[in-house]
């Protein structure tokens, strides 16, 4: 995974998800970014997922979770495992607007993020 501002150019909005997979992603949005969690985490409270990366961001341990507005401790967490390969969580790319029309399964994303549009902008 691709590390500081590229990090999040790599991250999928809910509404990229193709409608028939978006109550499925629903479920798999982090809470603090609103984005489909990244390196998921599980509160053992309320159930509901965040990115490993908004977890440590968070200034302090025990939060609100924002949906709910459980009391969570960061610390008591658990790593959630998504297998994205099996999930069918069709995606559009964020790039769409500006004419690239691919479509592709969660799991391919990242590589075709890196060769069709990192690969461009580092030739600019």
């Amino acid at each position: 995974m691709l590390k500081d501002k590229n990090s999040k150019l790599l991250k999928i909005k809910v509404n990229q998800i193709f409608p028939e997979s978006r109550k499925l992603a629903l479920k798999l949005q982090c809470r603090i970014c609103k984005y489909i969690a990244v390196d998921p985490y599980c509160s053992s409270k309320c159930g509901h997922l965040f990115c490993k990366e908004c977890l440590n961001q968070l200034e302090h341990p025990i939060f609100k979770c924002p949906k709910d507005k459980e009391i969570i401790n960061r610390d008591e967490t658990k790593k959630y495992f998504i297998d994205y390969y099996n999930e069918s969580l069709y995606i559009l790319c964020k790039f769409r607007s500006t004419g690239c029309n691919w479509v592709g399964n969660i799991s391919e994303y990242g590589n075709h993020f890196i060769k069709g549009h990192l690969n461009k902008e580092s030739k600019v």
